[in-house]
């Protein structure tokens, strides 16, 4: 599965809050990262985002992972790479509502870290590709 895969899948399972899409994919040592929290660990991982999602279905939230890029890292700020990189926008409520950007590092179809970024980068900076996949 190539990188392109994983983030469709991990958009499926935030637009449709069922971990199940991505829970196979969790490497034993995912790393999850938001706002300043860091989880360690495929069950820890798992279960927090399980009772994130079983939260906002419980409240009637609704939340959109968008198919995403970021340009390049030195057009963002000073940086080697050259290459765009892929990305989510994260949107609660409806479409336009954008919170977050979420970038996933993966080997082989196996996800290794979910970082949650609210700044740096932020969502501003990602050029959305208004593909919300389901």
């Amino acid at each position: 599965m190539d990188e392109k895969e994983v983030y469709i899948k991990t958009a499926k399972a935030y637009n449709s809050l069922n971990l199940a899409e991505i829970e196979p994919l969790f490497s034993e040592n995912i790393i999850y990262e938001s706002q300043g929290t860091t989880i360690n660990g495929k069950v820890a991982v798992a279960a927090d985002l399980k009772a994130k999602f079983e939260s906002l279905k419980q409240a009637g939230r609704r939340i959109y992972a968008e198919l995403a890029i970021l340009p390049p890292k030195n057009q963002i700020a000073a940086g080697p790479e050259t290459t765009v990189n892929p990305c989510l926008i994260l949107s609660q409520g409806v479409q336009v509502n954008r919170v977050a950007v979420i970038i996933l590092s993966s080997n082989e179809g196996v996800i290794e870290k979910i970082d949650v970024r609210t700044s740096s980068p932020h969502w501003t900076q990602a050029q959305g590709s208004g593909i919300f996949p389901a």
